[in-house]
């Protein structure tokens, strides 16, 4: 059997005096009171700032339960008959002013629209006439029913609060037990 033998190359080099590896338990103690506990991405509390703030929101220009979209008034006309048509329904809204646009959407597998209509106007007055006039109404021997496509919410702060307290601290909703 061979010899081992240990060998130096840097004389000195592991020769730390115990006072510069050891901390006080005062030091130690000290930053640990000063310092907070993280948990989490981002670190943020539920305190933050950015969560005491509003953010900018579209102004409406009435009053009432109404949301103006980015270009106009968006009502949604629901209960149309499969086979009714662009035309048709201008037909039926034209009366009331001049219409932005409209819009059907269509079921890829049946080729028939999907039973509900989006009527642009330019001005409130006229959509909250269409609306007025057109509710309850027959087209193509179906009754329509008409409302604003956007609404707004309700602005208690009450309801948002009870919303978050239901959550009990988490920001994400609670991901199901695992089987």
């Amino acid at each position: 059997m061979a010899d081992t033998y240990e060998l130096d190359l840097e004389p000195g080099a592991d020769d730390f005096a115990e006072d510069e590896m050891m901390l006080d338990d005062d030091t130690t103690a000290k930053v640990k009171s000063h310092a907070t506990k993280r948990k989490g991405r981002g670190f943020n509390d539920h305190e933050s700032s950015l969560s005491k703030e509003k953010f900018d929101t579209v102004d409406a220009d009435t009053v009432g339960n109404a949301q103006r979209s980015v270009e106009g008034w968006v009502i949604i006309v629901t209960g149309i008959h499969k086979e009714a048509t662009e035309d048709v329904v201008e037909e039926k809204f034209a009366d009331f002013g001049e219409i932005q646009n409209i819009t059907l959407n269509v079921d890829r597998r049946t080729g028939y629209i999907k039973g509900y209509a989006l009527v642009e106007f330019k001005n409130y007055d006229e959509a909250k006439e269409a609306i007025d006039e057109c509710d309850n109404t027959n087209l193509l021997g179906q009754t329509i029913h008409c409302d604003f496509a956007f609404v707004k919410g309700n602005t208690s702060s009450s309801k948002s609060h009870e919303s978050r307290q239901s959550r009990r601290g988490r920001d994400r909703s609670k991901s199901p037990r695992r089987r």
